[in-house]
């Protein structure tokens, strides 16, 4: 997921020149401002419009420097992840509009807790993403990008001719991962939770895993996809 995310960096001036700036702003100020209460320190001053993490997730003062860097490196991924996500949001969508107005809302309103989450309860988005970054993809009707669960798939180009086939069947693992979080999410009362998330992130991984294995093991043909 690391290698990933660090694809949006290609697109500076969408980041530094154009709308995305405003959108680092915001994220930026919302992790800077997390960072100084975690230390116990007197946080800055920020803008009112940025919602903050509700009173239930934890809030106070690591004392311990490597813990506390342990959880600066965790928040550093949130931001970095959140960037690509939403780089995804406003250039692979089918309404660019639309995916601008999901990034503001989700950085005005969320990136926050989600930073906190990362910063106070481990939550590792190396390994998948929160659950309102999957809601904002579900709801401009997008598939869920297989690097949302930390799988990746290397690009060999000894393999050019078995590319076919392998994208044939992550396309379709890609959809049965979508529709099950779909399906989780009217469970959970609208928004699938976390935990339900994190395992079914662990069970598309391994399935994606063992379907590569499969077809590598079966002779990497038309009859092995």
């Amino acid at each position: 997921m690391e290698a990933v995310a660090k694809l949006w960096v290609d697109d500076l001036r969408f980041w530094n020149e154009r709308e995305g700036f405003a959108i680092v702003k915001l994220i930026v100020e919302a992790r800077g401002y997390l960072v100084v209460v975690v230390r116990g320190e007197q946080p800055p001053p920020i803008r009112r419009s940025i919602v903050f993490p509700h009173n239930n997730i934890p809030q106070q003062k690591i004392p311990d420097e490597s813990e506390f860097n342990v959880a600066k490196e965790r928040v550093v991924k949130v931001q970095g992840i959140a960037l690509r996500v939403i780089h995804g949001w406003v250039f692979k969508s089918q309404n660019k509009q639309r995916g601008y107005h999901a990034a503001y809302q989700y950085a005005l309103n969320h990136v926050a807790t989600d930073i906190a989450r990362a910063m106070w309860m481990g939550e590792d988005w190396r390994n998948c993403v929160s659950p309102m970054v999957v809601l904002y993809t579900l709801d401009m009707d997008m598939k869920l990008p297989l690097w949302f669960v930390g799988a990746d798939v290397e690009d060999r180009h000894e393999d050019d001719g078995l590319a076919a086939y392998q994208e044939s069947s992550i396309q379709r693992l890609v959809g049965a991962f979508t529709s099950a979080v779909i399906i989780a999410e009217a469970t959970d009362g609208g928004r699938v939770s976390h935990e339900r998330l994190k395992t079914m992130a662990d069970a598309m991984w391994m399935m994606l895993t063992a379907t590569m294995w499969l077809v590598r093991m079966a002779g990497d043909d038309h009859r092995a996809h």
